[in-house]
C-alpha cells in the first residue's frame, strides 16, 4: 500500500466512555482505519465494541477522547462527516410493509437519487449480493439472515466511501456469508472498512488488521498473523519414526511428554523454534519418516488473548 492510499479515514485516540452510574464500555481505545484498508474490532460480547462504533457514527459522545472521520482529499465539515459513512447494524431491523426493491429505493431518494440512476444502482446491488429473487418480497417475509442481507443492501447501494459493519454474518447461512465476505473485500477499492464481529475466522479472512477488545480495553493489534506471533503458544507436533522407542528417549530427554497413538508419537513444544529444535533432535538419532507441526494460529492467539484480558479484569475487581 502506497502513501498516497494509506491516509487514515478513521482516526481514533484514546477514547473513553462511560455510562451514567459509573459503567466504562469504553477504556483508552486509540485505533486507525486506512484507505484500501479493511479493519476488524474482536471481541466477545459487551465488550463495548457496539459502544465504539456508536460514538464514530456520531449517535454518542465520548466521555474523553477524539475521533475524526474523514476521506482523502475532501474536506468535510464536522456536521457533514457523518455522511461519509454506510452502516449497518447488528439487529436485523426491516420494513415490513416494503418490499426489499422498495426498501432500496427508500434509501436512495433519501440521498436525492431519482430516475434510471436509481434503478441501475438497485439492481447491481441486488445482483452483487445474489438478491434478485428477493426483490419483490415484504420485509416481513424475510428471515433474519435474509434481513441482514437487505440492511448490507441499503449500505452498499449508497456508495460511501465507509462501511462500517455490526456483526454482519450473524444469523447468515454458509453460502450467503461467503458473498458478504466478496462484497466487503470489494469495499476496499472504494474507501475503507470497518467490522465489529466475535466470529474469528470471518475476521481472520477478510481483515487486514485487528483489534483485539475486551472489557472495553484494546489488548492487542496488528494483522492476524501478527497476532498469532504475538505470543509463545504450544506447538503441537505429530511425528512418524523408523524407531519409536528411540524418538521417545529424545523426547522426554527434552523435558517434554510423548504420547503414542498406533505409528506416530504426539508431543506439544513451547514454541515454534522449540518444536523445530525437537524434530531435529529426533531426526538426529534415526529416520523421520513423516512431520506435522500446527504452529501458532490466529484462532488460538485471540482465545489466550481473549481469556488473559478476562483474567485481568477479574483481577481489578478484585482489587476494588
Amino acid at each position: 500500500m502506497n502513501s498516497a492510499n494509506s491516509r487514515e479515514m478513521i482516526l481514533v485516540r484514546e477514547v473513553t466512555k462511560v455510562y451514567p452510574g459509573g459503567v466504562v464500555a469504553n477504556d483508552a481505545i486509540s485505533l486507525e482505519v486506512r484507505n484500501g484498508e479493511i479493519v476488524g474490532i474482536l471481541g466477545p460480547n459487551g465488550a463495548g465494541k457496539t459502544t465504539l462504533i456508536r460514538q464514530i457514527l456520531g449517535l454518542l459522545k465520548p466521555t474523553s477522547g477524539k475521533i475524526i472521520v474523514k476521506v482523502p482529499d475532501h474536506t468535510a465539515t464536522r456536521s457533514r462527516e457523518r455522511c461519509l459513512i454506510a452502516y449497518v447494524p447488528q439487529a436485523p431491523l426491516c420494513y415490513p410493509s416494503l418490499t426489499v426493491w422498495e426498501t432500496l429505493a427508500f434509501v436512495l431518494r433519501l440521498h436525492g437519487v431519482r430516475g434510471k440512476a436509481l434503478t441501475t444502482q438497485i439492481n447491481k446491488t441486488l445482483v452483487t449480493l445474489g438478491m434478485e429473487e428477493w426483490q419483490s418480497r415484504f420485509g416481513y417475509q424475510l428471515s433474519m439472515g435474509a434481513r441482514k442481507l437487505v440492511l448490507l443492501a441499503m449500505a452498499l447501494c449508497q456508495n460511501r466511501p465507509i462501511l462500517i459493519l455490526d456483526e454482519p454474518t450473524s444469523m447468515v447461512d454458509v453460502v450467503k456469508k461467503t458473498v458478504i465476505w466478496e462484497a466487503i473485500q470489494a469495499q476496499r477499492n472504494k474507501g475503507c472498512v470497518l467490522i465489529a464481529s466475535h466470529d474469528i475466522s470471518e475476521v481472520r479472512r477478510v481483515c487486514d488488521r485487528v483489534y483485539l477488545i475486551v472489557a472495553g480495553r484494546v489488548v492487542a493489534s496488528g494483522a492476524p498473523h501478527e497476532i498469532a506471533g504475538l505470543l509463545r503458544l504450544p506447538v503441537d507436533i505429530e511425528l512418524a519414526v523408523s524407531d519409536l522407542s528411540r524418538a521417545r528417549h529424545v523426547i522426554e530427554g527434552l523435558g517434554y511428554f510423548a504420547q503414542q497413538q498406533g505409528d506416530l508419537l504426539r508431543c506439544e513444544a513451547h514454541s515454534l523454534e522449540d518444536g523445530l529444535r525437537l524434530v531435529e533432535a529426533v531426526a538426529a538419532v534415526g529416520g523421520v519418516d513423516y512431520v506435522k507441526l500446527e504452529g501458532p494460529s490466529f484462532e488460538k492467539a485471540v482465545m489466550h488473548l481473549l481469556s488473559r484480558g478476562k483474567d485481568a479484569q477479574n483481577r481489578n475487581r478484585n482489587l476494588l
